[in-house]
């Protein structure tokens, strides 16, 4: 969504946008829910959150302390190990 490159989707950050209207990163596993893909570098986040692409995309909106936990990588990668 950043940088609109094409990568595996394994090198991806797939974010969820539950029923109940809240996002998460996830990495690994079946969850329900509307997905969107970011590139984890950081430029590519950088775009993807000044251009608000992942609010339109997923019609929600994105607030700076999740931004933060996905620059930190922390959350997505905690779900890589359950």
């Amino acid at each position: 969504m950043g940088c609109r490159k094409m990568f595996d989707r394994n090198d991806l950050i797939r974010i969820i946008k539950k029923r109940e209207g809240n996002i998460l990163p996830w990495k690994t596993g079946h969850i329900e829910g509307r997905s969107a893909y970011l590139c984890k570098e950081e430029s590519c986040l950088a775009k993807a959150k000044k251009e608000k692409r992942l609010e339109k995309k997923l019609k929600v909106s994105a607030s700076e302390s999740f931004w933060k936990e996905i620059e930190r990588g922390e959350q997505w990668q905690k779900n890589a190990q359950t």
